[in-house]
């Protein structure tokens, strides 16, 4: 066999591979091989130089020396960006790589691909999905502003959590992004007055195929294709600033953000069907966060508002009991009125009702305060409380909802505002919005894994943290971020998530009221 019909050879077997071939797979001798090439890299490298592969093969091991040059380039024209993952020599899903572009063209926004680690028998170790030769491929740190920046690590596209060893780089350096086929986020507390730090995984832009065994999968290969999350990230940079939300692809790959969405080359309007707010607390409420709130409910036309602990108890915490100075002070503000904090409950619902719908209120911890200020008997020693207290005691006798009971009395509109009992399940979607995330299982406390575990996909709130741990969403806050209780670090922000009827979820982050540089 001659030279050029070796190298012929090994260019129709990658070809039709679409990737590498080893010694095994091509028609010839290791002494043939040799002869001519030396080694077989010899014989790859000689391949590559015709540039027959180059609509066949895309290897980051292989790009020409003014790749990454270029790459900056482009992305410095930019200031919104969707960020996603391509997994190692496996297909694209075309279908929602042209939604996203579809999104990018609209919005004036640039695709960014970070390629994450699987072995392939046979194929090249940095192989990806040739389609993609166009885009740009982000394998080495790039900084998008001064607080937020992508982390060239090779993550293993099977990693269980892809952001497990990065809090300690977060707290120092800003919000990370990591590529991976799941779409996890965390924060991070970072100290005094400042903002907590993310870290995000991306979701991927290619199909879940992680099994290579046609007898028998291993458990990571069925966790992994459990986890995958056909998704991405949108950043997008606001001065040193950036706002942040991840999208998923529905059952046809459309693309949704921010109640729009993006398939076949068309933006059609598509409002979720709710918003779930962070915890609320009435009287405790950050109108600036509060405001956003209701700005994200009309410019996206969400129908339902979920409302968490709506309930603040300031008037009957029993953890506070116990404080006689910081309850003097409450005293001297008429802010231990039970009755009081009732009515400014009510006049709540009864604005946010016209807003939306259905508000649905989600029984929550800070709700049972009531409940358990009223079993206690505590009201006996506060005689402010007394009377609406005993009213309040005879719904809980019936088996009633008090606070339920005396909003409506305070005409609260039952068709307007549905309020959950413990444990009522209330999905929209396909997702799970009846739990506030206080309870876990079997009587535990609740955790991101037992909600998980309990409710499968989900929406909750309860921390103030918001977070995504696989398909549990956790919300934040609507207060201020910082306790009035407590100390030190905090990772505590304002918060809410858009549902859509596909099943896609936004957490929404607001900024001192501000949550997209988008014109809605």
């Amino acid at each position: 066999m001659t030279k050029k019909e070796l190298l012929n050879k090994y260019i129709d077997v990658a070809i039709k591979k679409a990737g590498y071939p080893t010694l095994e797979e091509l028609p010839c001798t290791r002494e043939q091989m040799r002869t001519h090439f030396v080694k077989l890299e010899g014989l790859k490298k000689a391949a590559i130089a015709t540039g027959k592969l180059d609509k066949y093969i895309f290897d980051l091991e292989h790009l020409p020396e003014d790749y990454i040059s270029k790459s900056l380039a482009k992305v410095s024209r930019y200031k919104r960006f969707v960020i996603t993952s391509v997994v190692m020599n496996n297909k694209v899903n075309a279908a929602y790589l042209e939604n996203i572009r579809t999104y990018c063209k609209k919005e004036n926004a640039l695709l960014l691909i970070i390629p994450t680690l699987l072995k392939n028998p046979g194929m090249a170790k940095y192989g990806i999905d040739p389609v993609l030769k166009n885009e740009v491929v982000v394998y080495y740190d790039l900084p998008l502003n001064s607080n937020i920046k992508i982390l060239g690590i090779a993550n293993n596209a099977k990693a269980t959590d892809p952001t497990t060893g990065l809090p300690r780089l977060g707290k120092r350096n800003g919000s990370i992004i990591v590529g991976s086929p799941k779409q996890n986020m965390k924060l991070v507390p970072t100290g005094i007055s400042k903002l907590p730090h993310a870290l995000m995984s991306t979701g991927a832009i290619t199909a879940p195929k992680y099994s290579h065994t046609a007898i028998l999968k291993n458990k990571s290969d069925v966790l992994a294709d459990n986890d995958h999350v056909t998704g991405a990230l949108i950043v997008e940079l606001d001065g040193d600033r950036f706002h942040f939300r991840g999208t998923q692809a529905d059952k046809h790959n459309g693309f949704t953000d921010l109640g729009w969405y993006y398939r076949d080359g068309k933006k059609t309007r598509l409002a979720p069907e709710a918003l779930v707010g962070g915890d609320i607390h009435v009287t405790e409420t950050c109108p600036t966060s509060e405001a956003a709130m209701f700005d994200i409910i009309k410019r996206t036309g969400a129908k339902q508002l979920i409302a968490h602990d709506i309930f603040t108890a300031r008037s009957c915490n029993h953890h506070e009991m116990e404080k006689r100075l910081f309850l003097a002070n409450r005293a001297a503000k008429d802010e231990l009125s039970v009755d009081l904090e009732i009515e400014e409950l009510a006049i709540w619902l009864k604005q946010a009702s016209t807003k939306v719908d259905k508000v649905v209120v989600v029984r929550s911890n800070h709700d049972e305060f009531l409940d358990r200020y009223l079993e206690s008997g505590a009201y006996t020693e506060h005689p402010y409380n007394h009377r609406i207290a005993l009213n309040l005691a005879l719904h809980v006798l019936d088996g009633l909802n008090p606070l339920e009971e005396s909003c409506k009395q305070r005409g609260v509109l039952s068709y307007k505002v549905k309020w959950l009992k413990r444990d009522e399940s209330y999905k929209l979607g396909g997702i799970e919005l009846g739990a506030h995330g206080d309870k876990g299982a079997n009587g535990s406390k609740g955790s991101a894994k037992s909600l998980e575990e309990g409710y499968g996909p989900c929406v909750y709130g309860h921390t103030h943290t918001p977070s995504i741990m696989r398909s549990a969403y956790c919300v934040g806050t609507n207060t201020a971020t910082k306790p009035y209780y407590g100390s030190g670090p905090n990772s505590w922000f304002n918060t809410d998530c858009l549902v859509y009827g596909n099943g896609v979820r936004q957490l929404i982050n607001k900024i001192e009221g501000k949550y997209t540089t988008r014109k809605l």
